[in-house]
């Protein structure tokens, strides 16, 4: 997935959810998906995503400028987790945020 990932700059969306990533598939995406600027949609729900993940997905966050939909529902950022999601998306176009269950 990785290699397809990183030869496929023009990727635009991406659905992951229900995968159990953890914070190490949280790190993966993060090398995946560092360079990817045309990204619009990203569902990352129900996979287990702590605040510790979390630090390897806001680089993707600030970099893809044009994140316009992101799900991250039923993960575990907890209440810090849900303040720095937040701070990094700022220069986001976000039309769309879901972090519905994710213990804040």
């Amino acid at each position: 997935i990785r290699n397809i990932l990183v030869s496929n700059m023009d990727l635009k969306e991406l659905y992951l959810a229900q995968n159990n990533l953890e914070e190490d598939g949280a790190q993966a995406m993060k090398r995946a998906l560092e360079h990817h600027k045309k990204l619009k949609i990203l569902d990352i729900s129900g996979n287990n995503i702590a605040y510790e993940g979390l630090k390897f997905l806001k680089m993707i966050f600030r970099k893809s400028q044009k994140l316009e939909q992101l799900y991250m529902s039923e993960n575990k950022l907890g209440s810090e987790g849900f303040v720095d999601a937040l701070e990094s998306l700022k220069d986001n176009k976000i039309r769309v945020l879901t972090l519905a269950w994710n213990d804040i």
